[in-house]
């Protein structure tokens, strides 16, 4: 009667994994994830004994710093062309709403202060944690100091390229022959600046997701065989989540996530710097018009992120089964010759075509979520090409807004709401992605558990007379079994 007490008490029931998973608050699930993602992201560029804090402080510094020596560059140029040719200077800074026109005048203002003093922080900022660089990782954040600055300069180049449409635009409509060639010109020559800086960005990104996948794959294969850690590791339990196939976490897991985490920082950043120098643009041009994109975008993004919340979940078991699957048929190819002397074709089977089925099952459900969201990011896209124009017809046919002008609100208008749709834009690999960190981060957790408790049983080992004499007793055995097996390379096993 005892026994059948505990066997139907509430307490001595195992909750399922996605039992648990319930039971977890959005916040500290969101917390927990980012704190996988620090252990998995930070040991590259800065060691764990960071805290997470100061990890994102430097990126931000690195990004000032970046800022800062750009417009400084342009600036130097500018005055440059001001000393030695004035009337070309004239062109460039004459009008105060041109791009090049508001940086100079910005480098004159208190603005260009602010730019210097937060430059100079990060310098001390570096200089300050320098010892944290050493072991040669300063060279991840050199490469990425490189693609912050081809960034920079891709959109500068970007948002001049909306002011040479709105002059062109105004010329042709004034039939203005000479200065339409003339501004056709420049902008010829900012296609052909912007595509070696755009293929130097593709390079330095990929350069670098290589260089931090060999890290991280040198790190995890350490960790897996060392203190037997694949021997303690159950790869065929498929109800144990954080160490299942640990082939694909070291193999694939770890390409998806550097390459992946690197796509959406430089994806981050590229839309930070179109909304900045976008938005200001648009500003001057239309207040309704950037309102109504916050409050579009804003309503937009939210509805998205909430739709796509069950993503995560179903890509998370998408990339289980799978793996599961591809085990199934790996063991079946390893074990052939068993198989086949004990007649186990038909088991083997039934459990490949299990394994088929939730994967076909689960990426079903796959389906219908992505329908859902590609229903609503594609009425997302199409509403931005009618916004512009519904709210910006009005002052054009009233004549308070030039037709340049409107061409060039329209395009900042689809750069801003470009950076603001970043989020929904990339949602579904973006599932992918955060599923993914759970998977590698909790293999990366479990080597890395075993390896710490094997040092300690070492230590301990050490540090006990009982185990420094095992250890003599361990070498005489060897020692031994050296000794009589050295004069006997022929003998059989009976001697």
């Amino acid at each position: 009667m005892k026994r059948d007490m505990e066997v139907i008490a509430p307490e001595n029931l195992k909750p399922s994994f996605s039992q648990r998973m319930a039971q977890v608050r959005p916040i500290s699930k969101l917390s927990s994830q980012l704190s996988k993602l620090r252990r998995l992201t930070q040991p590259y560029f800065l060691d764990l004994e960071y805290s997470g804090y100061q990890f994102a402080w430097l990126l931000a510094c690195l990004l000032f710093l970046v800022v800062g020596l750009t417009f400084a560059m342009i600036c130097s140029v500018l005055v440059m062309i001001q000393r030695y040719s004035p009337s070309m200077a004239k062109d460039l800074v004459a009008e105060d709403d041109g791009i090049f026109g508001m940086m100079f005048n910005l480098y004159h203002s208190a603005g260009g202060a602010i730019i210097l003093f937060l430059c100079v922080l990060a310098v001390a900022s570096f200089a300050r944690l320098s010892r944290a660089f050493s072991a040669r990782r300063w060279v991840p954040w050199l490469f990425l100091a490189g693609v912050f600055f081809v960034l920079l300069i891709i959109n500068v180049l970007n948002t001049s390229i909306g002011f040479i449409a709105r002059d062109l635009t105004n010329a042709l409509v004034d039939h203005n022959k000479e200065l339409s060639y003339r501004i056709l010109m420049i902008y010829g020559c900012c296609f052909i600046v912007a595509l070696p800086i755009r293929s130097l960005q593709f390079w330095l990104t990929a350069k670098l997701s290589i260089m931090w996948r060999e890290w991280l794959s040198n790190s995890l294969i350490a960790s897996y065989l060392g203190h037997r850690a694949y021997y303690d590791v159950n790869p065929n339990d498929e109800d144990d989540t954080q160490v299942d196939n640990p082939d694909q976490r070291i193999a694939d897991d770890t390409r998806s996530f550097t390459k992946e985490s690197l796509s959406f920082t430089v994806g981050a950043m590229d839309a930070f710097l179109t909304f900045v120098l976008n938005i200001m643009v648009l500003w001057s041009i239309s207040h309704p018009l950037t309102t109504s994109l916050f409050a579009y975008s804003g309503t937009s993004t939210i509805v998205l992120i909430l739709a796509s919340h069950k993503l995560v979940s179903i890509n998370y078991n998408q990339l289980r089964y799978e793996a599961d699957f591809r085990y199934g048929l790996v063991h079946i190819r390893n074990n052939s010759e068993a198989i086949a002397f004990y007649s186990g074709e038909e088991p083997e089977k039934k459990e490949s075509l299990r394994r088929l089925g939730s994967v076909v099952s689960n990426y079903n459900s796959l389906i219908r979520w992505e329908v859902i969201i590609s229903v609503l990011r594609r009425s997302y896209g199409y509403a931005g090409y009618f916004f512009p124009y519904l709210l910006m017809a009005p002052a054009y046919l009233r004549g308070e807004l030039e037709y340049g002008s409107f061409v060039q609100a329209k395009f900042a208008f689809s750069q801003v709401e470009y950076a603001l749709s970043f989020v929904v834009s990339n949602i579904d690999q973006m599932a992918q992605w955060w599923a993914g960190i759970s998977r590698l981060e909790g293999f990366q957790s479990t080597v890395e558990e075993i390896n710490r408790k094997g040092k300690g049983f070492e230590s301990l080992a050490d540090d006990s007379p009982i185990g420094g004499e095992l250890e003599d007793i361990e070498a005489g055995k060897v020692e031994r079994t050296r000794t009589s097996g050295s004069g006997s390379g022929t003998r059989g096993p009976v001697g």
